[in-house]
């Protein structure tokens, strides 16, 4: 097993050089081949030893399945989505399309008898729209009409919750969404008592949606079962 992490490990840093290059391009609002040519700095080694030890500690939670691979996709894809929206308060529509591709291909292999256990079925992956950018939608809304703010939720975070909700389903997913809007709301408070922010200033969704859905995939499944005993 150890032979494995040492892999996936090098793979990780292999993994975050390229993340670092395209959130490079992405931030800069460049193609990766221009930014390739213009690049001069090293790699970011935050990004690299970041996707590393995301990547070990799946294959703790997973080993090498499909599972595994399908959550790596999806934490690579949140790291660049986590640095491009903190530095531009904005998801590109690539990022989102690169996450459609890959749950679309996931939600294919079930046809061929490759199911993972995030959901029990495709009709659980595609309920999975629902509390992510379906919630996210009507958040939204109610923003735009009761408060008269289009501030409220943004499309790019409603859009990135569509590949998250059809890999996860719909039961990771809200696990997702509750633990990114209870760490954002947290965040919020404590830079207002700071003196950070103000009442009407606004964070960058992202980074919350990236570590809620970490957190999905890391325990979810025990924070779910957790519930249902306590609540019955």
């Amino acid at each position: 097993m150890m032979a494995y992490y040492i892999f996936f490990c090098v793979v990780g840093l292999a993994a975050g050089m390229f993340l670092d290059v395209w959130i490079e391009c992405l931030i800069a609002e460049t193609s990766i081949k221009e930014g390739l040519k213009k690049r001069r700095r090293l790699p970011n080694p935050l990004v690299m030893f970041l996707t590393a030890i995301i990547f070990m500690l799946l294959l703790k939670r997973y080993s090498i399945s499909i599972e595994y691979f399908a959550a790596i996709f999806l934490m690579a894809l949140l790291i660049a989505v986590f640095y491009v929206d903190s530095k531009r308060r904005i998801i590109p529509n690539e990022l989102v399309l690169a996450g459609l591709l890959g749950s679309v291909l996931l939600l294919a292999s079930n046809l061929f008898g490759c199911k993972y256990i995030f959901g029990e079925g495709w009709q659980e992956h595609l309920l999975g729209l629902l509390p992510g950018s379906g919630f996210l939608m009507l958040v939204a809304l109610m923003g735009k009409v009761l408060y008269k703010t289009d501030n409220a939720m943004g499309m790019g975070d409603i859009k990135i919750y569509a590949p998250i909700g059809l890999i996860l389903g719909w039961k990771l997913c809200m696990v997702s969404v509750f633990i990114a809007m209870a760490a954002a709301a947290f965040t919020s408070i404590g830079l207002l008592v700071a003196g950070k922010k103000k009442r009407k200033d606004s964070v960058p969704f992202g980074p919350f949606i990236a570590v809620g859905t970490l957190v999905a995939l890391l325990w979810g499944h025990d924070m779910i079962k957790g519930y249902m005993i306590w609540g019955l």
